[in-house]
């Protein structure tokens, strides 16, 4: 949907775009091309149409935060008995999200600032979610939320209809200590193109199960993230190789995990840590908690699932930009 917009603003003539995505992040981008010039509308069909013009201008923008970098910070305080605080995070584009959050048993507090989420301690719930396209629960929330989800008592359902192998990631869960089926039948009600096709689409959690820490190969940037929460929650250390990759949706995690409570090494190089732009870091890191204070809130340490995260902050704000073509500067850090 993006790059047919981006080509369509230009084009000459009129462009009609049936069956397009809707995300909050699409609408974000038509808001950029307006601003700069184009005619685009938008029907309750999801029919995108588009009015070609012959040049298009400077904009000043405020960009979206990214939610899925919120939903997966929310999962790993839900899978450490955590406290985390996302500045930048909005209600609006993450309703879905936090609707099931509270259904497993997580809490959260929603300001003008972003939101705080935490696990209140106690049994975390079993729930079953199937992913859609938006408003519904996005495919990218359910991975690392299938972490957390190994530690609450009782049966789990996740119904995958967006991606067909996106359960790839749950076999080094399972060695861990995760009790994980996947299904090639849809165990759900929502419609799937994966029905009767030799996908291994949905998956059953039981828990809660104890993590034991091991050697994980980072296969993508959600199925890596979530490796990461599980080495977290994990009793003893993991191995973590091909974290690069995860650099590529989580801007300075290193940073963010050492200072929520992680004790990270890098190793190869004797790195220790997110480093300075520009240093080498190495590919592979040997991921623990740290014996941490307990935090204002009781939160910071479970004995059960080898430490929780540290009641801290992370701050994801995006920059205003101007410029002639849609582009945005990203800021995140740790406070």
């Amino acid at each position: 949907t993006e790059q047919t917009l981006l080509a369509a603003v230009l084009a000459e003539g009129k462009t009609e775009l049936s069956g397009a995505a809707i995300e909050p992040e699409i609408m974000d981008l038509v808001s950029v091309l307006q601003k700069m010039g184009a005619i685009i509308s938008v029907d309750v069909d999801r029919t995108f149409r588009i009015e070609g013009v012959k040049e298009l201008k400077g904009y000043t923008h405020t960009s979206l935060t990214d939610r899925i970098e919120a939903a997966s910070w929310a999962s790993a305080a839900l899978a450490t008995h955590g406290d985390i605080f996302v500045k930048g995070a909005t209600q609006p584009e993450m309703m879905t999200f936090l609707n099931v959050f509270r259904k497993i048993g997580g809490e959260f507090d929603i300001t003008d600032k972003g939101i705080r989420f935490w696990h209140p301690g106690g049994d975390l719930k079993p729930v079953a979610i199937e992913t859609d396209v938006h408003p519904g629960f996005m495919t990218d929330w359910q991975q690392p939320l299938v972490v957390a989800l190994t530690q609450a008592n009782g049966l789990s359902i996740v119904h995958e209809t967006v991606y067909e192998n996106r359960f790839g990631f749950t076999k080094p869960l399972v060695q861990m200590g995760a009790t994980i089926q996947l299904y090639r039948e849809c165990l759900g009600s929502l419609p799937c193109r994966f029905q009767q096709r030799n996908y291994k689409h949905s998956a059953v959690i039981f828990g809660p199960t104890p993590l034991t820490g091991r050697d994980i190969d980072v296969p993508d940037l959600r199925g890596g993230f979530s490796h990461l929460i599980a080495a977290l929650a994990a009793k003893g250390p993991s191995n973590v190789q091909g974290i690069s990759l995860i650099d590529r949706g989580y801007a300075d995690f290193r940073g963010k995990l050492e200072a929520l409570g992680a004790d990270l090494q890098a190793e190869g190089d004797g790195h220790h840590g997110a480093g300075a732009a520009g240093d080498h870091v190495a590919d592979q890191l040997l991921i623990q908690w740290r014996q941490v204070a307990r935090g204002a809130h009781g939160l910071a340490h479970g004995d059960e699932v080898g430490g929780g995260i540290q009641q801290g902050t992370v701050h994801v704000e995006e920059n205003c930009s101007q410029s002639h073509a849609p582009q945005s500067s990203r800021r995140v850090w740790i406070m």
